[in-house]
């Protein structure tokens, strides 16, 4: 019997300008790779964390660019938003934010809806990133 091969990772990325108008530009960008992949079902969770953390990287991160890569791997769709800020790091923990706080509540919502998210620097960048299953549950 033939060995099947395993199957290369999928890589779509694009960059944006760290102004609030590349919010929506990268919800447009994500939507329409998952649609190219043939991922619909991930489309509202993943357009909602894009905006989350590209919301992060332009109100946060002083960035000239705002990376967004998405992969997908195995059994996992991974997105990135990478900035060129890495001395603004998100904090260390998910905070938890008051009631009558108006914001705060990002990281929550993406630690909630990934199953698993985290963040990397290195001397020169800062990654947030996100992973989803890719089969529903």
């Amino acid at each position: 019997m033939p060995q099947r091969q395993p199957t290369p990772p999928l890589l779509d990325r694009a960059h944006f300008l760290p102004v609030a108008e590349s919010v929506p530009a990268a919800r447009k960008f994500v939507a329409h790779t998952l649609d190219t992949w043939a991922l619909p079902h991930l489309r509202e969770d993943a357009c909602l964390c894009v905006s989350e953390l590209v919301t992060n990287a332009v109100t946060h991160a002083y960035a000239v660019l705002v990376n967004v890569t998405l992969t997908l791997h195995g059994d996992r769709l991974r997105i990135e938003v990478t900035d060129d800020e890495p001395a603004n790091p998100p904090p260390n923990r998910i905070p938890s934010p008051a009631p009558d706080d108006e914001g705060g509540r990002g990281l929550l919502l993406i630690a909630a809806l990934g199953v698993a998210s985290g963040w990397t620097t290195t001397l020169r960048t800062k990654t947030a990133w996100v992973e989803f299953p890719l089969a529903t549950t």
